[in-house]
């Protein structure tokens, strides 16, 4: 399993800057694309902000609901549950996280739900979740630099 936060899952979806070495990068590692269950409604969001941005058009976002549908029922991404362990996990880490260190909440799940999971590794090009990664045990990967 391999953790993709949401920065980097939508360009499997949306052709954005690096969404060919998203690709690559998820067909070479070994084991499927995880996120936390929280990405579904941030990919929503993405593609709704597409829309109101006029990179898209809503048919294409129906389109892109639809394809996502199709890959949640077969499975192609393992939408790993918000536990309330994660939930914890994330407060306990806010209540030492030096002030220096800007960690949104949305992130901050990301982190935990990748360490819960038991992985080592995250893959985003969220600036302030990968400064945050060691935080949480994990090693931010920047797989678009």
């Amino acid at each position: 399993m391999i953790y993709l936060d949401t920065s980097i899952l939508v360009r499997l979806y949306i052709n954005e800057s690096g969404a060919e070495l998203i690709e690559e990068l998820v067909k070479q590692m070994e084991g499927q694309p995880a996120c936390s269950s929280l990405g579904i409604i941030e990919r929503a969001s993405v593609f709704h902000r597409k829309v109101r941005e006029g990179v898209i058009s809503t048919a294409d976002s129906h389109m892109l609901y639809e394809q996502c549908k199709l890959d949640d029922n077969s499975e192609l991404i393992k939408w790993l549950p918000l536990t309330e362990n994660i939930l914890n996990t994330t407060v306990e880490i806010y209540k030492d996280l030096p002030k220096k260190i800007f960690l949104r909440a949305a992130d901050a799940i990301h982190l935990a739900t990748a360490r819960e999971a038991g992985l080592k590794k995250i893959y985003s090009n969220d600036r302030h979740l990968l400064v945050a990664a060691n935080k949480f045990d994990l090693i931010g990967i920047n797989p678009l630099i």
